[in-house]
């Protein structure tokens, strides 16, 4: 595990001298790799973000410079921008040559941006948790959230892009990351014709079907503007067939090449490829001796005695926590000689509490746990232990699983994530 480590290490640093050595990178996400906030004395303050992008990019600023455009979320994300008078400013915490740059947009704009189109309409839509028969209702305000939401903050993240590349005299490398910005691409090629874009998807690229919810204008839109970009990313193979089904569907003299796995469209080539993305192995391993885990250790050893059934997640819809669980109650009542004998320790990270859709599963959640707490436990023994923890969820993977694999063998652990 060391050798193939260091092998990957040493990989990407020699990608990164050889092919990226002369371009700048870009990258471009609604999230950013830290949150400001202010403190009650009024000073500003950092955290570090967690999450997918910290992990995917931790190793590539060890080796290579680049620029950060991301929204600005919060308070403290806004004062940030307004000391820095719209330019960028280097991160602090990463180490290396990393800049940030804000976009900072009306509040309102955001919200119907964020919190009307991105989630939970397009989120919902490509996880295919939408009703057909009742849902989604695109009305008046959908219709206000793409005009003056969504398609107004990707041309304001796509004129960040723009401005920062021009503070380069080589043409960049241009990184656009997930749903929030597929409109991005477009505006850019636009503005930077020679550019090399690059835009990844970090949820499922549904079937056409699915896109069929939305009204023509709107998945034509999102279907032609990530065709400016030089590479398509997709999680797995089977979502970048579905982007390219998707774009002879609904591309008109799109030219589909499947076993290439190319689009041509109005005279450019995009490649559509998948990468799956691994979990950060050496910021996995750091972890696994520090005080936090030694920590769990204590809190978890007297729930660990026998069997144990581990599930960790974020608690949201996509994740099928509710009907997981009521399979392990229907273990313990076809299997009454269990009860006592296998515990289940559900570790769940909360994720968009804000928003009503969001919050309701996770109200079932716990509802779904004290009921069968209630219907299946005793005076000594309780079933289900609920973890709802507010930090990343490769971190409680790590905590979890390295704690339970000092006290147990494998046919005494079952692990679901």
């Amino acid at each position: 595990m060391e050798d193939q480590r260091r092998q990957n290490s040493m990989k990407l640093e020699k990608l990164c001298k050889d092919g990226l050595s002369q371009r700048p990178i870009i990258i471009a996400a609604n999230r950013g790799p830290f949150g400001y906030y202010t403190t009650e004395d009024g000073r500003l303050q950092v955290r570090r973000c967690g999450g997918w992008m910290m992990s995917i990019l931790n190793n590539l600023a060890q080796h290579k410079e680049f620029s950060w455009v991301t929204s600005a979320m919060g308070k403290g994300d806004r004062k940030a921008a307004e000391r820095a008078e719209g330019d960028h400013f280097k991160a602090p915490m990463l180490g290396r040559d990393v800049y940030l740059r804000f976009v900072s947009t009306p509040r309102n704009m955001y919200h119907k941006y964020y919190s009307i189109f991105c989630n939970p309409l397009l989120w919902f839509l490509q996880h295919n948790l939408w009703n057909a028969s009742y849902t989604p209702n695109i009305d008046g305000v959908v219709y206000d959230a793409w005009e003056s939401g969504y398609l107004t903050v990707n041309k304001a993240f796509a004129q960040a892009v723009v401005t920062e590349a021009k503070g380069n005299y080589i043409s960049p490398i241009v990184m656009i990351h997930d749903y929030h910005l597929y409109m991005a691409p477009q505006y850019i090629r636009q503005a930077l014709p020679d550019v090399v874009i690059q835009h990844f998807t970090h949820v499922p690229w549904p079937s056409a079907d699915c896109w069929e919810l939305l009204p023509k204008a709107m998945r034509v839109s999102i279907h032609t503007s990530p065709c400016n970009a030089d590479i398509v990313g997709l999680q797995n193979r089977r979502f970048a067939q579905n982007f390219l089904h998707c774009c002879n569907c609904f591309l008109e003299d799109a030219e589909v090449d499947y076993h290439g796995q190319t689009v041509f469209y109005n005279g450019h080539l995009t490649h559509v490829k998948s990468y799956p993305v691994s979990v950060d192995a050496a910021n996995l391993q750091k972890l696994n001796s520090s005080y936090r885990v030694q920590e769990y250790e204590k809190k978890l050893s007297t729930l660990c005695e026998q069997r144990v059934i581990v599930r960790v997640d974020r608690a949201e819809p996509s994740k099928n926590i509710v009907r997981g669980l009521r399979a392990y109650e229907l273990l313990l009542e076809h299997h009454t000689e269990m009860k006592g004998k296998v515990n289940f320790l559900a570790f769940l990270v909360p994720i968009r509490t804000h928003m009503k859709q969001f919050q309701r599963y996770a109200d079932e959640v716990s509802g779904m746990v004290e009921a069968i707490n209630s219907r299946q436990g005793t005076a000594e023994w309780q079933p289900i232990h609920l973890f709802n923890e507010h930090i990343t969820t490769h971190k409680l993977w790590q905590l979890c699983i390295n704690t339970m694999c000092c006290w147990l063998t494998q046919s005494q652990m079952a692990c679901l994530w």
